[in-house]
């Protein structure tokens, strides 16, 4: 019998979700899913103490999202993301980068949440602040595809090709939450380029070609992260170099767990 998200403590019922009940075999957990479910908000809620309210972590709710399991939450999502990378006009941080806290819910996206470039400009202007997503838990706060596209999320950059340089983002974090590309998304998250980024406690399942793909980069952490009902569990490629993956949960992917195409130090 398949292990589904219904099992858990939630209020709503994932396979009441069109795009969820056609995709069951990807949004499946661990045995101790409902365990999760428990004790994850507990365990990794983030309350920041004596922090501004103007650099306090932005709430994707205040920007219209509902996770609902059914509303379109992309717009809202993207617009918390794109406030909380903004730079100053010339180009400088204009502070901390703000966190984007995702309260318990199912967020639906209908096209790619963006994540912008931190790499600098011609003009040595800086593009956007480093970004950190997180939740209540991964088997709480989870963004789900509703509609056919490349990536849930997908993180800017490129890798060098033909003899351009690549352009790397760099120090992001993703944790405490869950992507579920529901059979409709190439890559729960993607990407192509990134540098010293930190992927923890989050669920990356129900992907066409890979729940997670991490590209030319290097010093990026993998830890405590399920990867379940993808094509490919993690995907890593084109010169990666130092990824660490720690106590990773493989469980139910079609094809393989861990692909390296190219890269050393993957440990």
């Amino acid at each position: 019998m398949r292990r589904g998200l219904a099992g858990s403590a939630r209020v709503i019922d994932p396979l009441a979700i069109p795009q969820l009940a056609s995709a069951a075999n990807h949004i499946m957990l661990p045995p101790c899913s409902a365990l999760w479910a428990l004790l994850a908000p507990g365990l990794f809620a983030h309350t920041v103490f004596g922090v501004p309210a103007a650099y306090g972590p932005l709430d994707v709710r205040d920007f219209g999202a509902v996770g609902d399991g059914v509303t379109d939450d992309a717009p809202a999502i993207q617009r918390a993301i794109n406030q909380a990378q903004q730079v100053s006009a010339l180009g400088k941080p204009s502070g901390p980068s703000r966190p984007v806290y995702f309260p318990a819910g199912f967020y639906v996206v209908k096209r790619t949440l963006e994540i912008n470039s931190t790499h600098l400009n011609e003009s040595n202007h800086q593009l956007a602040l480093s970004l950190r997503l997180y939740g209540d838990g991964m088997a709480q706060s989870i963004i789900v595809a509703g509609a056919a596209m490349d990536a849930v999320v997908r993180f800017g950059g490129y890798g060098p090709t033909g003899g351009i340089p690549g352009v790397t983002t760099n120090g992001h974090t993703i944790e405490s939450m869950a992507f579920n590309a529901a059979g409709l998304a190439n890559y729960s998250v993607a990407a192509t380029a990134i540098t010293r980024s930190l992927f923890r406690f989050a669920d990356f399942s129900g992907a066409r070609i890979a729940g997670l793909f991490l590209g030319y980069g290097w010093i990026n952490d993998v830890l405590e992260c399920y990867f379940t009902g993808n094509l490919v569990g993690l995907y890593l490629d084109n010169a990666v170099n130092s990824v660490n993956v720690v106590d990773g949960n493989f469980e139910d992917n079609y094809g393989v767990g861990i692909i390296v195409n190219s890269g050393a130090m993957v440990r």
